[in-house]
């Protein structure tokens, strides 16, 4: 009988669970993100356009997928995309396709930096460069080019 009394109240149970269960989950969709663009030169301290596609596949409707994301800034190094930087939450993923993020100014010079676009979907941009903002003048430009030279030497040599 105790079997009996075990198999009545996992039943008794069920129900309840099941009703747990009857929420709608959102499809998971990758926009493919179309900017930055693979080897663009971002500098640190300034704001840019991140954009990505908003069309659907076929027979996929705008309410089955996550209606908005976080913009997220990382880099690659060490096999991670080392996501530490959050640029805009709750951005709208199928009204315009783009979002006005600022960069924080403190970025120190990478050519692997990468913005993903995470919810219930998720992508990652190509791999782009950010250069480190300074005070301005004549030395900046100097540096900034010196630092654009690099980031190009390094993709030639990743290709």
């Amino acid at each position: 009988m105790r079997f009996g009394t075990v198999a009545a109240a996992f039943a008794s149970l069920l129900p309840v669970a099941l009703a747990l269960n009857t929420g709608k989950e959102n499809l998971d969709y990758n926009p493919a993100i179309t900017a930055p663009t693979a080897g663009a030169n971002w500098i640190a301290g300034q704001t840019y356009e991140v954009s990505w596609n908003v069309n659907l596949p076929s027979g996929v409707n705008s309410s089955e997928v996550a209606q908005t994301a976080s913009l997220l800034l990382g880099y690659k190094e060490n096999g991670s995309e080392n996501l530490d930087y959050t640029l805009a939450q709750d951005v709208p993923l199928y009204t315009t396709g783009s979002y006005n993020v600022t960069l924080p100014s403190t970025l120190p010079y990478k050519a692997t930096y990468i913005i993903a676009l995470v919810g219930s979907s998720g992508d990652i941009s190509p791999e782009f460069t950010i250069i480190p903002s300074s005070t301005g003048g004549v030395l900046d430009d100097i540096l900034r080019e010196k630092y654009v030279q690099k980031a190009r030497r390094s993709l030639k040599l990743r290709l």
